[in-house]
């Protein structure tokens, strides 16, 4: 009971992150799911907590996203959760934890740094020439869809990606739209190579009720947060999870 406690808990906490930004959830959930249930059953777990947050998410955001993008992305993201998948179930846990260490502390000194992204603004405002920005987000979305593979997170190559180009509103938009989709698209992938939920399923249950009661509080602190301070606090509280992960 105290481990599912935690894991809601920590899978609150993300979708808070997440509702406010549009990513972070697994960043900041799965290094608490890691050390609760191993590399694998964390993956598992949260891909189906963020299928079932972007229920939560994607209504309010729908409006916003810009539908071809996201396809250009999530598209080489599905081929790079294939990749992320074999070497899931074919490296030991050790090294698992802690690129996801890495990764976590890595995007969370970038946040610290940068809390706002710098991009231009929607869509029609960026001034780069359309093919090269889809070519650079089907780019992040294929190592994106690795890393979601193997440690459960995509967001820092697609993450750096929208912030690079767009501004918060709609990037934010454009993020929940792709991590909604791709988490939705691994779990089945994880449920039908596993014959069922398995275990997952009673930790996924578990998570309901913080999973959406962090996603509904994210989106109404969006507007309200100051979003610097609140980007350096949750880079902060990321760099110490990626390094008790490397230090663990």
């Amino acid at each position: 009971m105290e481990t599912l406690l935690l894991a809601g808990l920590a899978v609150g906490f993300g979708q808070i992150v997440k509702g406010v930004t549009g990513f972070g959830s697994a960043l900041v959930a799965m290094p608490a799911l890691v050390v609760l249930f191993g590399p694998r059953d964390a993956v598992a777990v949260m891909m189906g907590v963020d299928t079932l947050a972007g229920l939560a998410l994607l209504p309010g955001v729908y409006r916003l996203v810009a539908w071809p993008l996201v396809g250009a992305v999530f598209v080489p993201l599905l081929a790079g959760q294939f990749v992320g998948t074999t070497v899931l179930v074919s490296v030991p846990e050790r090294p698992i934890a802690m690129t996801l260490g890495l990764l976590v502390a890595v995007l969370g000194a970038g946040l610290v740094i940068k809390p706002v992204p710098p991009g231009w603004g929607e869509l029609e405002a960026v001034p780069e020439e359309a093919g090269r920005l889809t070519a650079w987000g089907a780019a992040a979305g294929l190592v994106g869809g690795a890393l979601q593979g193997t440690v459960g997170a995509a967001g820092p190559p697609i993450v750096a990606w929208a912030r690079r180009y767009f501004s918060d509103a709609f990037g934010r938009a454009q993020l929940i739209a792709v991590f909604s989709l791709g988490a939705a698209a691994l779990w089945l992938q994880l449920t039908l190579r596993n014959g069922g939920l398995g275990e997952s399923g009673p930790r996924i249950a578990a998570c309901i009720l913080p999973l959406f009661a962090g996603s509904f509080l994210g989106q109404w602190l969006a507007p309200r947060l100051p979003r610097e301070a609140f980007g350096r606090v949750v880079g902060v509280l990321l760099v110490g999870a990626g390094a008790a992960l490397l230090l663990r």
